[in-house]
């Protein structure tokens, strides 16, 4: 019998992580199950630094032989959307770009078939499972699909973002990186980039850097931080060193990834100075380009596009199939950059029970409602 226990993330311990982590690597070597978010390297400094609420409890779903299946963050929310509903949902926060579920390959269906009727000893009031930032037909939406269908709970998708990713067929080639820049980047804006470049190089010493393997990950990540606090995301609040919580977040997990051989961490230097920074995370065959930044006094050189280039020959030297933007829809610079694109999406569905499947049918035939008087609104 598949077993489900509830605990708080303070109580993982040493078998438990390991065994986790080692979940996390065996997905990432699946191919499509590949997310560095759902590491436990990733995840719980995360919900250490910014669960300020306290609310964030891990479900650990076992087989019947007592091996680790999958684990998922779990909290309750007040809504459904726009929707007054009491609602279970995975936890997650700004800086998380995959939901951080982590489910054996080939054990999607049995995962979502245990834990969806076991949530309500976490959460009894819930009426509602919302599952935000699903890679859309990946293996966990699909055995989420088929584990719902099977109880006789009909699913939702919520919303949808379609972002750029990098994922070309002629990746096994020799050289593929500079074919695929100048297969996709128009002539006009090559051009113009050799002539950045040049323009760049006669202010001063223009190098490309690699943080190494045996290097101190620190300085870099000082140095990232303070390159993205000086432009308009400091301005604003937003940049990562803006809050104590997730400049503390970062600097754990990016020092972890460093450490297991994870992070592509690049520089575009001046003089010695970096005026471009993008940190890469690596999954197994597959890469998340995190976190980039750049010196807003260089803008007119477009260090951020530059960089991007460099960097996609030494990304290109690990052999990926895919490395997925993490940048908003419709991203005027990387959607110019990279063609192929990714959905995900949030998945919603009732939990097991008439009442609760009353309560999410009248929430799903209010936002129809809503949908159908919004562009008659404005609003």
């Amino acid at each position: 019998m598949v077993d489900v226990a509830f605990i708080r993330p303070d109580a993982v311990d040493g078998p438990l992580r390991q065994a986790w982590a080692m979940l996390a690597d065996a997905g990432a070597d699946a191919g499509a199950q590949a997310n560095v978010f759902a590491h436990p390297d990733m995840l719980l400094p995360a919900i250490a630094a910014l669960d300020n609420g306290g609310s964030a409890r891990l479900a650990i779903v076992r087989d019947d032989g007592g091996a680790l299946i999958g684990v998922m963050p779990v909290t309750v929310a007040k809504r459904l959307g726009r929707f007054p509903l009491n609602t279970l949902a995975n936890w997650t926060h700004a800086n998380s770009f995959l939901a951080p579920i982590c489910i054996a390959a080939g054990a999607e269906v049995a995962f979502w078939s245990a834990l969806i009727p076991a949530l309500h000893r976490f959460a009894p009031h819930a009426r509602a499972l919302m599952i935000d930032a699903l890679p859309e037909g990946g293996p966990i939406h699909a055995g989420l699909l088929a584990a719902a269908g099977t109880i006789g709970l009909r699913c939702s998708v919520e919303r949808q973002v379609v972002r750029a990713m990098l994922a070309p067929d002629i990746a096994r080639e020799s050289g593929w990186a500079e074919a695929y820049w100048d297969a996709g980047v128009r002539p006009k804006k090559r051009k113009e980039l050799r002539r950045q470049w040049n323009r760049l190089n006669d202010e001063g010493v223009v190098t490309m850097g690699e943080l190494d393997a045996g290097e101190d990950a620190a300085p870099w990540i000082d140095e990232f931080l303070a390159l993205e606090k000086s432009g308009w995301k400091g301005a604003n609040g937003s940049a990562i060193a803006s809050q104590t919580g997730t400049e503390s977040f970062f600097r754990d997990a990016i020092s972890a990834a460093h450490e297991r051989g994870s992070l592509c961490f690049t520089a575009l230097r001046l003089d010695g100075r970096a005026i471009a920074m993008l940190l890469t995370l690596i999954n197994g065959k597959a890469g998340f380009s995190f976190k980039t930044a750049f010196d807003e006094t260089y803008a007119r050189y477009s260090p951020g596009v530059l960089l991007q280039r460099e960097s996609l020959n030494i990304l290109a030297e690990r052999n990926l199939d895919w490395i997925d933007s993490c940048a908003a829809q419709d991203h005027p610079m990387i959607d110019s950059l990279w063609h192929e694109r990714r959905s995900i999406i949030g998945v919603s569905c009732a939990l097991p029970g008439t009442s609760n499947r009353i309560a999410y049918g009248a929430a799903q035939s209010a936002k129809r409602v809503w949908h159908s008087i919004k562009p008659a609104s404005g609003n």
